[in-house]
């Protein structure tokens, strides 16, 4: 456990640095090229997505490193993506539960 806080912490870090592991990316690299570079890696991660879903669901409406980014350094996030076992849903969440997430839209 402690061992997995380190490399958490670690990776925050580098993010943070622009020494991210995911993207190859220099500290030289613009913050535009940074975004698209960070955006091509996570479409990759999941390529059974259509370009729609992409879009709608990973792609956000601000520019990127203006707010907050949700990022999986080891791609662990999507690996359930990969297999069908889970799915993203985009909107506002009503509640939590005991059962899971109730949406605004249902």
């Amino acid at each position: 456990e402690e061992m997995h806080r380190r490399v958490r912490e670690r990776r925050a870090e580098e993010m943070s640095n622009g020494d991210f592991a995911g993207p190859p990316l220099g500290k030289d690299v613009s913050l535009e090229e940074r975004s698209q570079t960070y955006l091509k890696w996570v479409r990759d991660l999941v390529p059974h997505m259509s370009d729609a879903e992409f879009q709608k669901h990973l792609v956000p409406k601000y520019k990127l490193w203006e707010q907050r980014l949700c990022a999986s350094p080891d791609g662990d996030f999507f690996v359930p993506l990969r297999e069908g076992k889970a799915s993203i849903v985009t909107g506002h969440i009503k509640t939590f539960d005991e059962g899971g997430i109730l949406m605004e839209s249902g």
